[in-house]
Order: C-alpha cells, then structure tokens, then sequence
C-alpha cells in the first residue's frame, strides 16, 4: 500500500539577485612582436612500429533479465503562470459628429405654360422619284392551222414496245424487247452480248416494234430513225457495265386527235395599268 503524496503548496521562487557589474574599460591590444623564425632542420619520419595485437579476453553477453521498472509516484503540475484576464468594462460609442439634415418643406412646382398650336399646313407628300413604266400586254400570235397529213402530228406514246438487235459476221443474232416510258423513252436489258466479240454500240441499232392496245396513236413514225432502226451510241461504260443510248421514238394516230395533242399552258392575264393615288392629308389634332 502506498500512502497518499502530501499536500501540493507552492512557493514563489525568490527574486534574482543582481549584482552590480564595475564599470567597463577599453584597453587596447599590445603591438604584436614578430620573432625572426628558428632555421628549418628536416627530420626523416620514424619507421613505424608494430605492436603485437593485444591478448583475448572472452566476455560473457549479458543477461536477457530486465529489472523492473522503479515505482511510479505522481506529482501534479504546477499552477498556470498566466494571471486571469482584467474585468470588461462596457463603454458606449461617442455621439456622431454630423448633424442631422435640415427638415424638409415640399415646395409644389409651378403651373404648366401652356402656349397655343402653331397653325397646321398640309403639304403633299413629293411625286415618287421613278414612276413605274406603263405595261403593255403583247397579244400572243394567232395558233397555227392544223391540216391533216400522214404523220403530220408526231406524239410520245406509252407502253410501245422497242426492239434491239445485235449482229456480228461470225457471232449469233441476238434481239431483245422492251417497252417505253411515259416521256417516250426506254430502257432494254441485252443478255448474253459480248461487247467486245460483237465490235461495240456499232453492233446494235434500236426501232419500234409495236404500238400499245387501246390508243389511237399506232402508226409508227420515223422520229430519231425509229422506223429503220437508230444508231446506237455509248453513254457511259466501266469494267462491270457499258450503257448504250438512242434518242426517243414516237407513234402519230391515223387522224387528228386530241389524245396526241400536247395541252398548251393558259396564256397568263394581262395585269391592269398601274395608277399612283397620293395618301390622304392626316387629320390635325389641336392641343387644349
């Protein structure tokens, strides 16, 4: 059992004691005296000499055995050095030094002078500068009589079939079939043609074959040399295709018809003259 530590009281260390130094006095350094220097003699270095090394004496390690610790008395810490703040006094702020704005006194503005309108004159606005130029309307020219002729009105049909033929001197005829489109024209697939065995686009040519059922339009025209077979022509050609070409053919009907008549566009109205109309004067308005 341990018996409690006494009572901790503190005691304020004593003041220093300062002594008084003696009074400080400047004395300066004596002259330095420069002796002449003792005459060099050279000295050869002594032979080294060996010792034997000392005996071997064996030591024990020490022990592992740790001694206890010594026991632990507690001593608590001094008292804080720092003396505790002062009290706060409160001080309230001085007065403002400016001076409250003088008090205010509504004036009311003086009344509107009203002067009267300056007379109103109306002045017409100026002419446009450039007048727009007067339209005259060309009557369109009288229509061309129609006489009937064979194969005077030449028309595009639809659905006419067109045949192609390719010869060669020592190769097969070969002849295909096709029908046109609604602007006259076609476009026909030739199987089995070797380009090049049968001498090129000179190889083919292109004429009409048969009119379509059921339109007055049958008799075949020589439009583009549709009935003795055109010429065709290369279009465009690479390594996988060759497109051959001709112009469009036509059928014309035994007699007039408006079926093979192309409609003609509705002549356009003459517009009316124009006529510039000056705006109106504004009507004044007079301030009470």
């Amino acid at each position: 059992m341990h018996s409690p530590p006494p009572p901790y009281e503190y005691k304020s260390p004593p003041p220093p004691v300062k002594s008084q130094s003696p009074p400080y006095e400047y004395k300066s350094p004596p002259p330095p005296v420069k002796s002449p220097p003792p005459p060099y003699y050279y000295k050869s270095p002594p032979q080294p000499v060996k010792s034997p090394p000392p005996p071997y004496y064996y030591k024990s390690p020490p022990s592992t055995v740790k001694s206890p610790p010594p026991p632990y008395y507690y001593k608590s810490p001094p008292p804080p050095m720092h003396s505790p703040p002062p009290p706060y006094y409160y001080k309230s702020p001085p007065p403002p030094v400016k001076s409250p704005p003088p008090p205010y006194y509504y004036k009311s503005p003086p009344p509107p002078v009203k002067s009267p309108p300056a007379p109103y004159y109306y002045k017409s606005p100026p002419p446009p500068a450039k007048s727009p130029p007067h339209y005259y309307y060309p009557s369109p020219p009288p229509p061309t009589p129609y006489y009937p002729h064979h194969h005077q009105v030449i028309v595009k049909v639809v659905g006419a079939v067109v045949k192609v033929t390719c010869k060669a001197a020592s190769e097969k005829e070969i002849v295909a079939y096709g029908k046109t489109k609604i602007n006259g024209k076609f476009a026909i697939i030739v199987d089995g043609l070797h380009y090049s065995k049968y001498g090129g686009a000179k190889a083919c040519v292109a004429k009409l074959h048969m009119a379509p059922n059921g339109t007055k339009c049958s008799i075949p025209t020589n439009l583009h040399d549709g009935l003795k077979g055109a010429k065709l022509k290369v279009k465009s050609k690479d390594a996988y295709e060759v497109v051959l070409y001709s112009k469009s053919f036509a059928y014309a009907p035994k007699t007039p018809s408006k079926i093979c008549e192309k409609s003609k566009p509705n002549p356009k109205p003459t517009p009316a003259p124009y006529y510039y109309k000056s705006p109106s004067p504004p009507t004044p308005t007079y301030l009470g």
